[in-house]
């Protein structure tokens, strides 16, 4: 039970204990919300992003909802001993995407949950996007769908570009998927969209919706197909290099997002020198992610998105 009210000269508690609110208190709350809402339109863009929203909530206090929301699942590589595989959950309003799906995804996710805000279970996600088919960007995918599909009897949207889905099936689940026999051997065919609603990404570059969430895609250079990703919702935006070696061009179209998550490794990846060249302008909104295991994160000239980071744009 509270002590003392919540709203000084306005609250109470009511005979259960719970708080409720005067018309006086909620007066007061709104006339906050107001000054602030006149404060904030002398700010920048920038600046107005990440501030509580105008309009008060029940309890007289205004409430804090983002436009855009992005969660760090995973940042490692395909090599990694110290990390999870690299992985986003993206959300907004009450559409939540998960980009990839990396091996031990439920623990991934409940470990993003214990390190602050909302646990994240396998039934929480409704859409997941599969950049590309290396093991360490979809190994967790047959975990999702089986638990999906036997557990909890809930179809989830499987996003994808073409050339991805073509393989996704046939090279990477259909294995361990397809046929399931009876304790009297009897046999069930099944195919991917027996799992999940499967829905092709359009063309690079046209903007497509899953959700609340306005999405576009450009290829990468990498050994496979591989999408590389902007999401807006409202006037954020984000941008996911996915895997890639250097590419300017690539950089140019993410280039306009509110955060840039890039990737950074050995290899056939981006060098961290290429990336430490770039402009200032881009460099500072810019977190590195797909990093391997040598990376010095505390002393890193680009700062590096941690498991368990949230953006709020």
């Amino acid at each position: 039970m509270l002590g003392a009210s919540l709203f000084p000269g306005g609250g109470r508690a009511d005979g259960d204990g719970k708080e409720t609110v005067t018309e006086d208190a909620a007066a007061k709350g709104n006339a906050a919300a107001s000054v602030l809402a006149r404060s904030v339109e002398n700010w920048g863009d920038d600046d107005a992003r990440s501030v509580i929203p105008m309009e008060a909530s029940a309890t007289g206090y205004p409430p804090r909802t983002m436009t855009l929301s992005v969660r760090v699942v995973g940042v490692g590589d395909a090599f990694t001993a110290r990390y999870y595989n690299a992985c986003l959950l993206v959300e907004s309003a009450d559409t939540r995407l998960l980009i990839d799906a990396p091996p031990a995804l439920a623990r991934a996710l409940r470990d993003l949950g214990d390190r602050g805000g909302p646990v994240i279970g396998l039934d929480d996600v409704d859409h997941v996007l599969i950049t590309h088919l290396h093991g360490d960007h979809m190994g967790g995918l047959e975990q999702f769908l089986f638990w999906r599909r036997f557990v909890t009897g809930r179809r989830a949207t499987l996003h994808a570009i073409p050339e991805v889905l073509a393989g996704l099936w046939d090279a990477r689940l259909r294995g361990g998927m397809e046929v399931l026999m009876d304790a009297d051997g009897a046999r069930h065919p099944l195919t991917l969209a027996d799992y999940a609603e499967v829905l092709p990404m359009p063309a690079a570059g046209e903007e497509f919706r899953v959700g609340a969430l306005t999405l576009a895609w450009r290829p990468t250079v990498h050994h496979i197909p591989t999408s590389a990703l902007r999401i807006r919702a409202g006037a954020a935006t984000f941008g996911y290099s996915a895997d890639t070696a250097f590419d300017p061009s690539l950089i140019a179209w993410l280039a306009s997002a509110d955060l840039l998550l890039h990737e950074t490794n050995h290899g056939t990846h981006t060098p961290l020198d290429r990336l430490v060249g770039l402009d200032d302008s881009v460099r500072e909104r810019m977190k590195l992610i797909h990093y391997p295991d040598d990376h010095d994160v505390a002393g890193s000239p680009i700062r590096c998105a941690c498991e368990g980071d949230r953006y709020d744009l």
